[in-house]
């Protein structure tokens, strides 16, 4: 079986405005795909300061039924990050699945968040 992709969405901001305290920021909001898809990509958390500190929290959904996105995991970041770039590497879903990853920080001053993700679809 040869499998290709079919089509390559980028979700990306490279010059974001500043988060709001306490809304949570989708980043990535996957709907219904033609086919078997592959979503990956990074956030950096360089913005992050430890004095007040800033907390931001990321979060990913997930909807195997195909209709409710259901709450998979988060992660919580408190203060600068020895390591800021956070990498979400090659996670597969089924055509009908549904992804969302959003952000939100809780605590701080808002701060811009730079994020790259990149949707491929593929054709078997």
């Amino acid at each position: 079986m040869t499998v290709a992709v079919n089509t390559i969405t980028d979700y990306k901001n490279k010059a974001p405005s500043a988060l709001s305290i306490g809304v949570e920021t989708t980043l990535v909001d996957i709907t219904a795909q033609a086919g078997h898809y592959f979503i990956c990509g990074k956030i950096d958390m360089n913005a992050l300061v430890s004095t007040a500190p800033d907390i931001l929290i990321v979060k990913e959904y997930y909807g195997v039924d195909e209709t409710n996105l259901r709450f998979y995991n988060a992660w919580t970041y408190t203060g600068a990050q020895t390591n800021p770039i956070l990498a979400f590497l090659g996670k597969m879903c089924f055509a009908n699945e549904l992804a969302r990853i959003t952000i939100k920080q809780t605590a701080g001053t808002g701060r811009v968040i730079p994020y790259s993700f990149i949707l491929q679809v593929l054709n078997l």
